[in-house]
């Protein structure tokens, strides 16, 4: 999308181009019509002008032949004036307008003096002969001649008119476009007057940010020298020199940041040493005291029940082993497509009954639409398993778990997004920011005692648990589960009236990061 002085710049530019475009061929097609329409009138016009002209001689030589034939009475001349008369009679017909009155005469008199003049050799009388040749001779000089004469000075005319217009346009033509070269030029220099005003005025607002930036790198780098000038120049090699200061404190940032999460690291590898230590301790207690007791006893050797604690131990420690395999890292999910609403029937068949026994109802509804994500199964299973135990939990004297499954649009971006006695955990932190066709909304609410405010401030934290038996890390692997899958998950209480809400949304369509799929903590 193009800036805002871009645009400034951009549109009038392009109106006015487009304009004289406009104005450019529409002007040509006019020129090109009148020009047309001129020439056609023109080349009308000489035609019957020229028809006109050949057919002045005509008549003229027809004269001479007569006279010549009152000389010598010889019929060979008349003959040769009857072919010419015939072929101007033609000519006429087919040059000459019928629909003009003047030009209709014409042809009516013409006519008449070719029939006139066939008549005139079946005259047998010298004396009829002279007086009819005689009389053409006058009908020439006094009635056709000048007709025909007049209308060769109406065509030469009509000509001439027809010349002046034809180079009228022509100027025409040569001063549209001197005055469409003018208006170019000179809506030109506005363009560029306004475009450089623009630009001009761009620089002033961005040099005042950039000096307002300077003097706030001052306190972290050093005194930064910003020339207040609004030339390109002068503002490039200050945004230059921003630009290698910001570097600078990015790098420190940088630092700081890696130092950060190193400092984080130790402690969450303190915490976790030390609850490692905390669970492995009671177990190891046991076996501890029952080798003792064997070693101070009459027995030397461990009973049947000694050995069954032991496995029973030992099978409890490498559960406990694989939790903190589990937490500490996390298997890359195997995604493929996977049917939400098939999941939860196939894991509520898993604690159902555990849930008969507990005389706890499980309630499932989906309300429609598809709810196919791309995950791996089996780690979104564990993720639905362990909330369902949770709840089966918190209800040992019975109760009811609700399980909905809806489509959502996005899912709640803020604590201001949920009721004042939910928490929310993060997003999941994929190491880019991705965009999803929707998400898929996975509701587990029960009527059980509920979490109470300070534990839903720190329910997904690692070993925090309300269970004398538990480890407190469920949870933060279900975190760890959801966000690997670009998910989310929070926690509050039921909308119902009590108990515990856990909301889980995945994304229903994932569109993968392009570039590098490094992760952003090795950036840093």
């Amino acid at each position: 999308m193009p800036s805002r002085t871009a645009s400034y710049i951009l549109v009038p530019s392009i109106t006015f181009s487009g304009l004289l475009f406009l104005i450019g061929i529409g002007g040509a097609w006019y020129m090109h019509q009148a020009n047309r329409t001129v020439s056609h009138s023109l080349d009308r016009y000489l035609t019957a002008a020229q028809v006109t002209e050949r057919l002045v001689l005509t008549v003229r030589e027809t004269r001479l032949d007569l006279l010549r034939f009152l000389e010598t009475s010889d019929e060979s001349q008349l003959a040769t004036t009857r072919l010419r008369l015939a072929a101007s009679d033609k000519e006429i017909l087919s040059n000459f307008d019928r629909n003009d009155d003047q030009e209709q005469v014409l042809i009516m008199s013409f006519q008449a003096f070719a029939k006139r003049f066939d008549e005139l050799s079946k005259l047998e009388d010298g004396e009829n002969r002279r007086v009819a040749t005689l009389g053409l001779i006058e009908s020439l000089n006094q009635d056709i001649l000048p007709q025909i004469e007049q209308r060769l000075r109406e065509r030469q005319q009509l000509a001439s008119t027809a010349s002046r217009e034809n180079q009228q346009v022509a100027e025409r033509f040569g001063f549209g476009l001197l005055l469409l070269g003018v208006s170019g030029a000179v809506g030109g220099l506005v363009l560029g007057f306004g475009a450089a005003r623009s630009v001009h005025y761009s620089l002033v607002q961005i040099s005042i940010p950039v000096q307002d930036m300077a003097g706030r790198l001052n306190e972290v780098v050093g005194p930064i020298l910003v020339k207040s000038n609004t030339d390109l120049s002068t503002l490039d090699n200050s945004l230059r020199l921003l630009s290698d200061k910001t570097a600078d404190v990015v790098q420190r940032f940088q630092d700081s940041q890696r130092k950060s999460i190193r400092r984080e690291q130790l402690a969450a590898v303190g915490q976790l040493a030390a609850g490692l230590a905390h669970e492995l301790r009671n177990p190891l207690m046991s076996m501890k005291l029952i080798l003792q007791t064997t070693a101070e006893g009459e027995f030397d050797t461990l009973s049947k029940r000694d050995l069954l604690v032991f496995q029973d131990e030992v099978t409890r420690l490498e559960r406990m082993l694989q939790t903190f395999l589990d937490f500490a890292r996390p298997p890359r999910p195997e995604k493929q497509i996977v049917s939400v609403s098939g999941l939860i029937e196939r894991t509520f068949e898993i604690i159902r009954t555990r849930s008969s026994q507990q005389d706890v109802t499980l309630h499932f509804h989906s309300h429609g639409g598809n709810d196919e994500i791309e995950a791996d199964q089996a780690q979104l299973r564990q993720v639905f398993l362990n909330l369902l135990l949770n709840s089966l939990d918190a209800l040992p004297g019975g109760g009811n778990i609700w399980v909905d499954v809806q489509a959502a649009g996005q899912p709640p971006t803020g604590e201001d997004s949920f009721r004042t006695d939910e928490t929310v955990s993060s997003l999941g932190r994929s190491g880019c920011s991705t965009e999803h066709a929707g998400y898929v909304a996975i509701r587990f609410t029960d009527d059980g005692p509920g979490l109470s405010s300070d534990l839903v401030e720190q329910v997904f934290e690692p070993f925090v648990s309300t269970k004398h038996t538990g480890i407190g890390l469920g949870l933060s692997i279900c975190r760890q589960i959801v966000e690997s899958h670009d998910g989310r998950i929070s926690a509050g209480s039921c909308p119902r009236g009590g108990g515990a809400e856990f909301v889980v949304h995945l994304p229903s369509r994932i569109v993968e990061c392009p570039g590098s799929t490094q992760p952003i903590s090795s950036l840093l």
